[in-house]
């Protein structure tokens, strides 16, 4: 897919180009997985670095899938800024039981709260889009997070080159 850049569209409306700015945008559907702590091991010699929560690279993968599909031609090569919107089911206690079963109790939080960590997430998804949206996640000068409750559990992320 390519990206529209100073106003010229070239094949793609999910990147838009705002004040010279090249903007990626997409969604990805699922549930969101932290990346948690990694353990490290040696095996003839050579470390080995394993991540503690083996439905990570599934989520992973899927993003990483995701961005391929939005990415610029070539990777964004200078700073960027990352917006990530993570979607989380709400669990079955927050809602009523019986005839009320729809209702959302009046005691369920409006945010998630809980676990998983927020900046797990974002670590999962900076990864993955390494190398496809921009040339490392290093690059990232602003990012900003939010977990908000939602039907459908994903992320919205948006990426956009600064200047």
């Amino acid at each position: 897919m390519r990206a529209r850049q100073e106003g010229v569209l070239r094949d793609m409306t999910e990147v838009q180009a705002i004040n010279n700015r090249v903007i990626v945008e997409f969604s990805v559907s699922g549930e969101p997985r932290p990346k948690g702590s990694m353990r490290a091991f040696v095996i003839n010699g050579k470390p080995r670095l394993t991540n503690n929560d083996k439905n990570t690279k599934p989520w992973q993968d899927l993003v990483r899938m995701m961005s391929q599909f939005e990415a610029p031609d070539e990777p964004f090569a200078g700073p960027v800024s990352v917006t990530l919107e993570f979607s989380i089911r709400r669990p079955k206690g927050h809602y009523g039981t019986g005839r009320n079963a729809e209702k959302l109790k009046d005691s369920a939080p409006t945010r998630p709260a809980k676990k998983p960590d927020i900046d797990k997430l974002a670590r999962t998804v900076l990864d993955a889009m390494s190398a496809i949206v921009f040339v490392d996640d290093a690059q990232v000068v602003q990012l900003d997070t939010a977990k908000v409750f939602g039907a459908a559990p994903g992320v919205n992320v948006r990426v956009a080159e600064c200047y």
